[in-house]
Order: structure tokens, then C-alpha cells, then sequence
């Protein structure tokens, strides 16, 4: 059953207003631009050689006030380009066009806040900018999820159960499936900005968040979920794949899958055993089979997902824990071990049949990691997943991109990227998820474009 639960996410026109108590001083940056889109920001009309200090302040969904600042140096001509100048001091120290809008952190008065959420309508942006001799511009900025923006819809029927978010077009367009990682939330930041790209997006729960009741007194269909990830059976990805391919409005092409963590995982254990896809990215995967996560951790002794009524293999914790020492001592001393040669090195400690045959998929396949994520080796892991696929010669793209700095929360590039390390720890995975602020910024950054370009191969099977 389908119900009222639809929200339509427009573009708002919001002018940038530039307030100067002296008339050459100006803000210069779009008025409008994507959420996910790189744009150039500069301030003009400051004498040379002088400090300027820009300000960015945000909130999030639920009002809480996010900020960041930097101060530059102009340049002879008076202009501070934040695509070119370091700053000599503030909430970032590299020249990045986008470090007002990663670097934000909680203002002091909402602190205990663990990570960035935007409002359902865009991000709304409100820079500010002061010179040393007391001229002062603003500008307000939306960064939206497209222009015509994004509806979503809580759906519940067919025997699956999630979110569908769907650019505001009559036009059929590709499908994506989107799986969520541990523990179980309803996703909505990252399938809203890639329906804003041109995607119907599907992000069905697979078992219940530790919320549940709360939510399932608003959305339907939550409480018949399993209530924790033990021998899930795969068979359900097949259904969410059915489900959106019998859609009117979506395209009779391949539909993309994509997770993130356990997520990252499972899509490509579908890549092993279902049908109908037509590209898989893996964000912070294992890319080993793993086991259940129940709710009670002395009961763990199984597969997490099943296939045709029969538990998969897993890596028992015992020896993944094995496998993670493993990689630690190779690493401890290097100062920039590469992935490649840590797998190497664990490879033979590992099981064949608990490795994942996402070459079975026939399908583009892009691997995303941090080197420096606590939560999983999935750097390693995922680098045995893409030596696999060289060593067949595997016909259709392929890659893993790596990054050195970074954790594993990145995805969506150009938002905050700030970490609540002490909410994080007191979480169920009782640590930190690694990397910084910068490294999941830039690693973002790099990695959404290929993202982008392989939902765009598998669903026009053109590479």
C-alpha cells in the first residue's frame, strides 16, 4: 500500500543580496547552483594586499545553525578568489572554492549535533564578508536539488518497504536502488540529490532501524521488517529492483544499485546472484561476505544474508578480526602503504568461497573507500574485489578509488563534512569512523563525478 506521505522539494528563488557599506565591496557567486556542484566564489572591491574575512552560516534540517571562516588576502587587484587563495587563517588551510561550505561545523549553541543533514528544499547559505578597514558585503546563496526539484514518497507494498524519490518530470527516467548500511535509516539526503540528476530512486529499509516503533507510528509497512541484519535474504534487493522497473515513469533500461557500508556490501553480493542491473558502487564495503548483526552480539554465529533459504558464507569474527590485525601490523610503520600490496598480503587468510563474484553482474563496477576508515578495512577489502576483476579481464569498467585521508561516512560532495567524534563512539560501533574533514571533502569530491558517470553507463549501456 502506498500512502499520503509526499513532499514536493522545489527550487526556491532566493536573490543574492548584497548589503555594502561601501559600494565596491561584492560578494561574486551564483545566485542558485546544484547541491552537489562545485561553483566559484570571490570578493571584490578590497584595496590590495588587504585581510578579508568571509563567513558562511547554514542550517540543517532540523534548524540547527552550522558555521565557517576564513580570512585572505586580496590580491593586487583588490579580488579574493577562494578557488586560488590559502587562507592565513580560519576553519580550513587549502585553496578550495568549496572549504566555507565542508569545513562548517555546529555553532556553539547546537554542539551536540553528529553529523549534517540539509533541509528538504536545499541548502540556503548566507555569506558575509568584511575587509580590516570596515566594508562589508553579503550574499544569499540556495544550493538545491535541481531545479525542478524532487518529490518523495514513503512506500509500502509489493513486500517492500522504503523511500522513492523522483525529479519533478512526466518523462521516464533510469532507476536506482539505494541500500542503506548498519544501523538501519531511512535515506534521503543522497537518493534526493541523485533523483535531482535525472533518477527515480529507491532506498528500501532491510531491516528495522533501533527507532522503529517511533517511526512506524508514521510510516507504514516498518514494523513487518526483520529487527536485525541475520540471514536477510537477497531476494529482497530483487524485489526493490522489480518494484521500481514496473514503474510507468521509470525507463525500461538496467537499474543501478548502490550502498553504502553493509549497503556497499550487499549491493555486491546482488551483483553475485540477481538479475537487472545495470551498474553497482560500493561506498566503505567489506567486500567480504559477512556475518549477522544481531541484536544481541553473542548470537552472531550466522551469515547476515541468505540466498534461496540458505545462509551465505561469512568471515566469522574471529577471523575477520584475524584479517584487520593483519593489516594493521603490515601498515604500522608505512608511511603510505598502498592497498594493493596489504591485500596481498591477507589474501591467503582468506576463504575463496567468502569472497564476492560481483563479476557474475556483467555490469560497470565502481569501488569507493577511505584508507583511514575505523569502521572497516574496506580500503583492502574492496582493493581484493578490484584485483579480481583485472585478473578475469572483467570486459565492463571497473575501479577502486581509494582515498588516503578519508573515513567512512563521505559520499555527497560540498556539504559539511564535520563529525561528532564523541556521538559517533557512543554509537553502536563504539568508535569514531576515521579520516577528517578535509580528506571525506576531498574525497567526495573526487569520487561523486565517477559515481555519476557509472549510473550513467549502466543505465545507457554505453562504455
Amino acid at each position: 500500500m502506498r500512502f499520503a506521505f509526499v513532499l514536493a522539494v522545489s527550487s526556491v528563488a532566493i536573490a543574492v543580496v548584497t548589503a555594502c557599506t561601501s559600494h565596491d565591496l561584492e560578494i561574486e557567486a551564483p545566485r542558485e547552483s546544484r547541491l552537489d556542484e562545485e561553483i566559484e566564489i570571490a570578493v571584490s572591491g578590497a584595496d590590495p594586499d588587504e585581510e578579508v574575512v568571509l563567513a558562511a552560516e547554514t542550517r540543517d534540517r532540523a534548524d540547527n545553525r552550522w558555521v565557517s571562516e576564513a580570512a585572505y588576502t586580496a590580491d593586487a587587484e583588490g579580488v579574493v578568489h577562494l578557488g586560488e587563495e590559502v587562507p592565513v587563517s580560519g576553519s580550513y588551510d587549502t585553496a578550495d572554492p568549496m572549504g566555507l561550505f565542508w569545513s562548517m561545523e555546529p555553532h556553539e549553541e547546537a554542539e551536540r549535533i553528529m553529523r549534517y543533514s540539509p533541509p528538504q528544499t536545499g541548502m540556503e547559505v548566507e555569506l558575509s564578508a568584511e575587509t580590516e578597514s570596515g566594508r562589508q558585503a553579503r550574499a544569499e546563496l540556495l544550493r538545491h536539488f535541481g531545479t525542478d526539484g524532487v518529490e518523495r514518497e514513503w512506500i509500502a507494498e509489493d513486500g517492500v518497504v522504503g523511500g522513492y524519490f523522483s525529479p519533478d518530470t512526466d518523462e521516464e527516467v533510469p532507476g536506482i536502488v539505494l541500500l542503506h548500511g548498519r544501523p538501519a535509516t531511512p535515506l534521503g539526503f543522497k537518493p534526493m540529490t541523485l533523483a535531482s540528476r535525472g533518477y527515480r530512486g529507491f532506498a528500501p529499509l532491510y531491516f528495522q532501524p533501533e527507532n522503529a516503533e517511533q517511526l512506524g507510528a508514521r510510516l507504514e509497512g516498518i514494523g513487518d521488517l526483520p529487527e536485525a541484519l541475520v540471514e536477510r535474504p537477497i531476494e529482497y534487493v530483487q524485489d526493490a529492483i522489480d518494484w521500481l522497473q514496473e514503474r510507468p515513469d521509470v525507463a525500461s533500461v538496467p537499474v543501478g544499485v548502490g550502498g553504502a557500508s553493509a549497503g556497499g556490501e550487499l549491493a555486491l553480493i546482488a551483483g553475485e546472484y540477481l538479475d537487472g542491473i545495470g551498474a553497482i558502487v560500493s561506498w566503505h564495503g567489506p567486500g567480504l561476505k559477512q556475518g549477522a548483526f544481531p541484536r544481541d552480539r553473542r548470537e552472531r554465529q550466522t551469515s547476515a544474508w541468505s540466498f534461496a533459504e540458505e545462509p551465505l558464507p561469512y568471515v566469522s569474527d574471529s577471523r575477520m578480526n584475524v584479517l584487520e590485525a593483519t593489516v594493521e601490523q603490515e601498515a604500522r610503520g608505512k608511511e603510505s602503504p598502498e592497498p594493493g600490496e596489504l591485500w596481498r598480503v591477507v589474501e591467503p587468510l582468506i576463504d575463496e568461497e567468502v569472497r564476492i563474484r560481483v563479476e557474475n553482474s556483467n555490469a560497470p563496477v565502481l569501488l569507493i573507500s577511505g584508507f583511514e576508515d575505523v569502521y572497516v578495512k574496506a580500503a583492502v577489502f574492496q582493493e581484493g574485489v578490484a584485483q579480481r576483476l583485472s585478473e578475469i579481464d572483467y570486459e565492463p569498467p571497473h575501479e577502486h578509488r581509494s582515498y588516503e585521508d578519508a573515513g567512512h561516512w563521505f559520499n555527497v560532495p560540498y556539504v559539511p563534512q564535520y563529525t561528532h567524534v564523541g556521538l559517533a563512539a557512543a554509537g553502536r560501533a563504539r568508535r569514531p569512523p576515521g579520516g577528517s574533514a578535509e580528506g571525506d571533502a576531498a574525497a567526495a569530491a573526487d569520487s561523486w563525478p565517477r559515481v555519476l558517470e557509472y549510473f550513467r553507463m549502466g543505465a545507457q549501456g554505453e562504455y
